[in-house]
């Protein structure tokens, strides 16, 4: 018992001085990381379970999500929307969903709703593009396309 509280002594000392003595912080932040990290992977539950025990979507779930999105573009807006006041140049679609895309490099479609997303990216294209339309027209298009967004969202 000695012994141990004096191991735990010369660690603390130890995590004191290194940041005394020079070592920046995140050689200390590495130094714990990678003493904990045992303790990570060694979880029953682990990263793929939410709380109450669903699985999280694979990464090449999420991904196949972000293509399907990016592929309904083109019939909300672009020049083969369903409605008519939505149609524009090609570039308007590949902008959204170069947009949409980008998002979802750097955030999860389990977090953010990709319908939202997706209407956000045409609406921000339009606007990028000198091609400016009505929010109103892109509500009636999703619901056109049987998946409505409302502007409350």
């Amino acid at each position: 018992e000695k012994e141990a509280s004096a191991v735990a002594d010369k660690n603390n000392n130890d995590n004191n001085n290194d940041t005394k003595q020079g070592n920046p912080p995140v050689e200390c932040f590495a130094r714990e990381f990678f003493q904990k990290k045992e303790d990570f992977l060694s979880e029953q539950d682990g990263p793929w379970q939410t709380k109450d025990g669903h699985p999280y979507l694979t990464p090449e779930e999420e991904t196949l999500l972000v293509s399907f999105y990016a592929s309904k573009i083109p019939s909300l807006i672009g020049p083969m929307a369903q409605l008519p006041r939505l149609r524009r140049e090609p570039k308007i679609p590949a902008t959204a969903a170069m947009l949409l895309r980008r998002f979802y490099l750097s955030n999860s479609v389990m977090i953010h709703d990709p319908k939202t997303i997706m209407v956000s990216a045409a609406f921000l294209a339009a606007k990028v593009e000198d091609a400016m339309t009505d929010v109103r027209y892109l509500e009636e298009g999703t619901n056109l396309m049987n998946s409505p967004v409302s502007l409350s969202e």
